[in-house]
C-alpha cells in the first residue's frame, strides 16, 4: 500500500513538473491572460483526474478494512494534508494552486526587458493574470470527483447560465421626461406638462371653545368673546 501510495506522490509531482513551463517569462510579450487561463484549465484537468485514482485508491484500501489513520499515514507522501482529508471525507477536488512568486519574478523579467528595449513598462495584470487565475481556481473548486471532468463543467456552465438570468430582472420603467426637450418646447411656445407631485394633506380647522380649552371669558381673544356673546352673530 505505501508503495502505491508513493507512486501517487510522484504523479502529483509530475503535475509540478507540467507547470514549470506555466511561469515561463520567454515569451511574455506574446503570451497574455486567455493563454495563461486556458493553460491553467488544462492543469487543474490533469489534476482532477490524478486525484480520481488516489480516491480510489482509499476506496480500495476501505474495502480491504484498512483502517483510515493507516491510509491517511500511506498518503502523507502527497505532502499535502488538506488534499488528503478532502479526498477521504469529502470526495471533492481541491484545486491546484498557482505561486505568486514566480509571476512576480516573470513581471520583474518583463520589466527588465522592457527597459533593454526602450519599450514602456508592461501591464501588472497582463504579465500577472491574477482575476484569469482566481476565477479558474473559483471554477474548479468543490468538483465531485465521482463524476467526470466533463460532467462537472457542464453542471458548473448550467448554474453560471441560470445565476445569470436571474440577476437580469424584468421591470418595466416609467418614461422619462427629458428636461432638454422641455426647454426646447417652451421655447417654441408650446405647452409643456411637468409631473405634480400631490401637495401633503392639510390638517383640518378646529374651533376653539373656551370649555374645552380651559380658559375663561377673560382670556379669550376678542373674536371669540364676541361669539359666546352673539352666538348667531
Amino acid at each position: 500500500m505505501n508503495q502505491k501510495a508513493g507512486n501517487f506522490a510522484s504523479t502529483i509531482k509530475g503535475d509540478l513538473t507540467l507547470s514549470e513551463g506555466f511561469y515561463r517569462s520567454s515569451d511574455w510579450e506574446t503570451r497574455g491572460p486567455r493563454q495563461i487561463k486556458n493553460e491553467f484549465e488544462k492543469i487543474q484537468e490533469e489534476a482532477f483526474r490524478s486525484q480520481q485514482k488516489i480516491l480510489q485508491f482509499i476506496r480500495d484500501a476501505r474495502t480491504l478494512k484498512i483502517p483510515d489513520y493507516k491510509i491517511s499515514d500511506a498518503l502523507k507522501r502527497l505532502k499535502n494534508d488538506n488534499l488528503v482529508g478532502s479526498l477521504m471525507y469529502g470526495e471533492k477536488f481541491v484545486p491546484y494552486t498557482y505561486y505568486s512568486s514566480a509571476f512576480e519574478k516573470r513581471y520583474e523579467t518583463a520589466l527588465r526587458d522592457s527597459k533593454l528595449n526602450g519599450k514602456p513598462p508592461p501591464s501588472f495584470s497582463y504579465v500577472f493574470p491574477i482575476k484569469e487565475l482566481e476565477q479558474v481556481m473559483v471554477d474548479h473548486d468543490s468538483l465531485d470527483l465521482n463524476l467526470s471532468y466533463e460532467e462537472n463543467m457542464k453542471i458548473k456552465a448550467e448554474r453560471k447560465a441560470r445565476f445569470k438570468n436571474n440577476q437580469v430582472p424584468n421591470i418595466e420603467q416609467e418614461p422619462k421626461i427629458d428636461s432638454n426637450e422641455n426647454i426646447l418646447n417652451m421655447l417654441k411656445g408650446k405647452e409643456v406638462k411637468l409631473p405634480l407631485e400631490p401637495l401633503p394633506p392639510q390638517p383640518e380647522a378646529t374651533a376653539v371653545v373656551a370649555s374645552a380649552s380651559g380658559l375663561n371669558y377673560n382670556q379669550l381673544p376678542e373674536t371669540e368673546k364676541y361669539k359666546t356673546v352673539f352666538p348667531n352673530g
